[in-house]
């Protein structure tokens, strides 16, 4: 069942004060308020750095590389979300295809060096590589300096995203008691108060 923002504050303040009779934390709506945005970022970087769990905040994205083969994925709008809120370091643990709007063609082969990425790669694949918030893309017909411009059209890009306010409610249903345990905590570090572990 979808959460709203204000539930998400609602039920974090009940967890942080279950078993007190006059909790204090009922009073603090304004402060939980004020940490949600770093309480989704933290659910998006915790689901982004697990393996087993990366594919539950993913979406789609579509970016077209320059003549020169670099596109910024910083700028990148989601498919799901329709905001710019790709984390770039995930793109590893996802998929980069070209795209034509139409159809969608083989994956690109992740190279993490970037001195192996610009020297002799074997031929028959097309190669991506990361650098800040950038991705460089290469084709395998010749040396880098040619390669790089062969790849035409926009690339999907299938990476983690960080949850917003705006999106909350299309969190999946089994990320629901650990987001409010994130904000709990959250809260919890802010307000200096003891988190016990209870279930939600």
């Amino acid at each position: 069942m979808p959460i709203t923002a204000t539930e998400l504050n609602q039920r974090a303040l009940l967890f942080l004060g279950a078993g007190e009779r006059d909790s204090v934390w009922r009073e603090q709506e304004v402060e939980a308020n004020q940490a949600i945005i770093l309480s989704l970022h933290q659910l998006g970087r915790t689901i982004a750095e697990d393996e087993s769990r990366f594919g539950q905040l993913q979406q789609d994205y579509t970016v077209t590389p320059d003549a020169n083969g670099v596109a910024n994925v910083a700028t990148a709008v989601g498919a799901l979300t329709g905001e710019a809120d790709i984390i770039w370091e995930s793109i590893r643990n996802g998929r980069v295809r070209t795209w034509d709007g139409t159809f969608i063609g083989n994956d690109l082969k992740y190279i993490p060096d970037t001195h192996d990425f610009e020297a002799y790669v074997l031929p028959g694949w097309q190669y991506y590589t990361l650098r800040g918030s950038r991705i460089y893309v290469r084709d395998s017909q010749g040396d880098y300096n040619t390669d790089k411009s062969n790849i035409v059209g926009d690339l999907l890009i299938t990476a983690n995203y960080t949850p917003s306010i705006g999106n909350i409610e299309q969190l999946p249903d089994d990320l629901i008691p650990e987001i409010i345990r994130i904000h709990a905590a959250m809260l919890a570090t802010k307000f200096e108060s003891k988190l016990i572990n209870k279930p939600v």
